[in-house]
């Protein structure tokens, strides 16, 4: 589990820090249209992070599956499913 959360924070965090400067400072001409646009992906970036931490193990526990109820489908190679 410590190595999803720092997963998912690492590269949220890091699409975030790229986009604060466009969003924090108004230097260069034409940054007007790019700005909204860098709001909306940190938003949603934001969001689908909390999302993805908090409210999608939570329906996991709610759904009643636990590590002992997960299937592992053996992978037959004489079939000819791993060709």
């Amino acid at each position: 589990a410590g190595e999803r959360l720092s997963s998912v924070l690492g590269g949220s965090i890091a699409i975030v820090a790229a986009l604060l400067p466009i969003i924090a400072v108004r230097l260069s001409a034409g940054l007007e249209i790019v700005q909204p646009t860098a709001v909306v992906i940190v938003g949603g970036l934001v969001a689908s992070t909390l999302f993805t931490l908090f409210v999608m193990p939570a329906l996991y526990l709610l759904a009643g599956a636990s590590a002992q109820d997960t299937v592992h489908l053996p992978l037959d190679v004489a079939d000819g499913a791993a060709a």
